[in-house]
C-alpha cells in the first residue's frame, strides 16, 4: 500500500467509518457488553440453516 491519505468513499463499502461520542458511545458499549439472547424463532432458524448445511456436505472423502 502507499502513503496516499485514503479516501473512505472510493473503495469502502460502508463509506465513512463513524465515530461515537458522549452519550451514544456509552449506550453502544453497554449494549455491546449485555447482548440480548436470541429468540425461539431466531433459534430455529439457525438450526434448520444448520441441518441443510449438514445435508448438503453430507459426502464420503
Amino acid at each position: 500500500m502507499g502513503t496516499r491519505k485514503r479516501n473512505y468513499d472510493e473503495g469502502w463499502p460502508f463509506g465513512r467509518p463513524v465515530v461515537l461520542h458522549g452519550e451514544d458511545a456509552v449506550r453502544f458499549m453497554k449494549e455491546i457488553s449485555e447482548p440480548k439472547p436470541a429468540s425461539e424463532e431466531e433459534r430455529r432458524r439457525v438450526r434448520e440453516a444448520g441441518e441443510l448445511l449438514q445435508h448438503i456436505a453430507d459426502f464420503r472423502i
